[in-house]
């Protein structure tokens, strides 16, 4: 497992209740190729696996990103929140820090 936190704990709650959980319900679903755009600086995950958004001249950052689950990134008075569906639609949205 790359990254534990793209695990959503939720998609095993039950299973883990009802005493049937194994290892291999940590499995991370297959990455799905996400462009973010109008990113203004480097951001750090919020996970201490995850990789440091290093976006280009304009901006854009080109990332696999687990299906399934809210990613974070904060940094330089800014922080992101990106959502990637089940089917791999992302959205995402970036916002000024609270001081």
């Amino acid at each position: 497992m790359d990254d534990p936190w793209d695990v959503d704990p939720g998609s095993f709650a039950a299973i883990v209740a009802e005493g049937r959980f194994r290892a291999d319900h940590l499995k991370v679903p297959d990455p799905v190729a996400v462009t973010i755009t109008g990113v203004p600086c480097p951001l750090s995950p919020d996970s201490p696996w995850g990789v440091v958004m290093e976006p280009d001249g304009e901006g854009t950052v080109n990332l696999d990103l687990a299906p399934g689950r809210i990613h974070l990134w904060q940094g330089g008075g800014y922080k992101l929140t990106v959502g990637v569906s089940g089917s791999g639609e992302a959205s995402w949205t970036l916002l000024p820090s609270p001081p």
